[in-house]
């Protein structure tokens, strides 16, 4: 109901059908991934902090290592306070990459832009890790059965210099480039897919310090440009076995 409210531009309905969610049902990861979703895009950042810290006290661990079931709120922890740079983003960042959660490599993107030094060469590590695991030659097989983890791989290949740009944003310009293309086959709306891919495009400017890139991207129209001196995340909050899309569909 909430997201309908969101795609019906009745945030303020949304917004209290996700706090009674979040009273109901406390433990659900939902609510608190939509309601980080609506902060960061409204910019405000000492709300998406408080949501992020909230579900940083839900997290559960055993052994010291956070559980599979709690990852979510790990990542919705972690996403928060990255994006609004509270403290302790490196420690909720370095916790979650030792999940086991599918978007472990995308955390580490946003670890990598933001540390210098030795420190960012370990988030680099676990981005190429990830990536040694992939397997480019099963794509176009795994794109003809409509896999929307190719895409994923693919956007984790561009943030390395594996997959050349003209492949990821080419298609992505227009419906006519992008409908004969192989993006086409993935089960994700053009645009969306666009949102994701200057995301991730910004991030890389942002690690590999060219600003002049940066700026390019600042003068795209929205929702595509960097807001608030830091990037809106379009990007994917994974909540038990289902996924939602920070950013329009």
């Amino acid at each position: 109901m909430a997201r309908l409210r969101l795609w019906e531009k009745r945030p303020q309905e949304a917004a209290e059908i996700i706090d009674l969610a979040i009273q109901k049902w406390p433990n659900e990861q939902e609510p608190y991934g939509l309601k980080l979703k609506m902060l960061l895009e409204a910019g405000d950042d000492e709300g998406a902090a408080k949501v992020a810290h909230k579900a940083g006290t839900l997290v559960e661990r055993v052994d010291g290592k956070i559980t599979y079931e709690s990852s979510g709120f790990a990542f919705v922890w972690a996403l928060g306070l990255l994006m609004t740079h509270t403290d302790p983003w490196e420690r909720s960042a370095r916790d979650f990459l030792q999940t086991d959660h599918p978007y472990v490599p995308y955390i580490a993107m946003l670890l990598y832009a933001h540390l210098t030094g030795k420190d960012k060469e370990e988030a680099l590590k676990v981005i190429q890790q990830h990536w040694a695991r992939v397997r480019p030659e099963t794509w176009e097989e795994r794109l003809r059965q409509r896999d929307q983890t190719v895409w994923r791989e693919m956007l984790i290949g561009y943030y390395l210099n594996k997959v050349p740009a003209e492949r990821i944003l080419g298609p992505l310009e227009d419906d006519r480039k992008f409908d004969k293309s192989e993006l086409s086959k993935v089960p994700m709306p053009r645009k969306g897919m666009l949102c994701e891919a200057y995301f991730y495009d910004a991030l890389l400017a942002k690690a590999q310090g060219k600003r002049s890139r940066m700026k390019a991207i600042d003068q795209l129209p929205k929702p595509f440009r960097i807001i608030q001196n830091h990037l809106v995340p379009y990007m994917v909050v994974a909540l038990h076995s289902e996924t939602y899309i920070l950013g329009p569909q």
